[in-house]
């Protein structure tokens, strides 16, 4: 009779541990799921979400919005409030860092299917059509899942965020840090921009930048893939985003491309390691496809290491501004004239000549030794 009643003591414990863990987690919203309250100091930045596909995903579900903005890390930071001027709608920021371009192209269908966006604006970048970057163990290690996509209610993201350790972690963390916040880079997933404030010493900045193309050079989903050296290893992707634009016609969406920009000695770098011909190969099939925007090359932004936070992500506020108005043609913004090359099926042969005279190999080889 003893043991019942401590069984029961033990499972009253037990299931008491959990209905608070769960509740308390629930108001915290960590992952951002259900958005209960949203607190200054409290909860309103998630700071500790599992990953990007998930929060951004109940983001979406909650906001929808007007317009959204498709890409990889190099998009997040761009502020959308800049787009909305121009569209007059709401816009979301649903850059997913580190995607693929199947990735980005699911969300864009889900989106297309379950909401009623009416513009995409798309940023472009080479390595989200690596080969490596659909592999099932790359999708799950940045948490897509196509169930997610596909059905009302997706439990394992209700499990895993409501009574799971690293909810109980994730929970308590995201409150620690909201307490003590820091600003300078910091994502609000409300409007799914990554804020990169600028970093006014720079020799932080010039380590970001060293640092982000060690990283690139080592990564197999960036620049370390043999299969990728090979120019017919991007096919596949690009008829992801050839869907893309086959959603977009059929369902009366407008659509405007541009690939991002990114800091000089990041562009060298793909010359250096042998993805020149891979790089060019990608340029003219997506000419092909659309008309884009071409951030990159040197050029007056490209060349100068106050505009970035590191190799390949920018300061939001200014570079934003810059950007939304090449996509749009506001020639009331002084955005420098060499920033931003329109590319069509007709030039782009010019463009790429152009842009191949300008790598310096000899300086990129010494960051690259160092």
């Amino acid at each position: 009779m003893q043991y019942k009643k401590w069984y029961v003591f033990v499972l009253v414990c037990t299931l008491s541990f959990f209905l608070i863990e769960a509740s308390f987690s629930f108001i915290v919203d960590y992952a951002g799921l259900f958005g209960f309250v949203s607190v200054e100091r409290f909860n309103k930045y998630k700071t500790n979400s599992p990953n990007w596909t998930v929060t951004k995903f109940y983001y979406i579900n909650r906001i929808k919005p007007d317009a959204i903005l498709l890409g990889t890390s190099r998009a997040i930071s761009l502020d959308t409030k800049y787009m909305e001027e121009y569209i007059g709608g709401k816009v979301y920021n649903l850059a997913l860092p580190a995607s693929s371009i199947y990735e980005q192209y699911m969300y864009f269908k889900y989106m297309v299917e379950n909401q009623n966006i009416k513009e995409a604006v798309v940023s472009l970048d080479l390595f989200a059509f690596n080969p490596n970057k659909t592999k099932k163990y790359s999708l799950d290690n940045r948490g897509f899942d196509e169930n997610r996509l596909n059905r009302h209610i997706f439990i394992k993201d209700y499990i895993d965020n409501l009574i799971s350790k690293n909810a109980l972690v994730g929970t308590l963390m995201t409150v620690k840090n909201n307490y003590n916040m820091n600003t300078n880079h910091i994502t609000s997933y409300e409007t799914g921009v990554l804020v990169n404030k600028q970093i006014n010493n720079d020799d932080e900045v010039i380590k970001n930048i060293r640092n982000t193309i060690e990283s690139a050079v080592k990564d197999e989903e960036y620049y370390n893939s043999p299969s990728f050296l090979n120019q017919n290893s991007i096919y596949k992707s690009i008829g992801y985003l050839s869907k893309i634009i086959e959603v977009a016609r059929a369902n009366n969406i407008k659509l405007r491309f541009y690939i991002s920009p990114i800091y000089k000695d990041y562009f060298d770098m793909k010359y250096i390691l042998g993805y020149g011909n891979t790089y060019e190969v990608w340029k003219r099939e997506i000419a092909l496809l659309t008309d884009y925007y071409d951030f990159t090359g040197h050029n007056t932004v490209t060349s100068d290491k106050h505009w970035w936070y590191d190799a390949h992500h920018v300061i939001t506020n200014t570079m934003s501004k810059l950007i939304f108005a090449r996509l749009y043609n506001d020639h009331t913004v002084p955005v420098p004239k060499d920033f931003g090359v329109l590319v069509t099926k007709d030039n782009i042969d010019t463009h790429i000549v152009k842009l191949r005279a300008q790598v310096e190999k000899h300086a990129m080889k010494e960051i690259l030794s160092q």
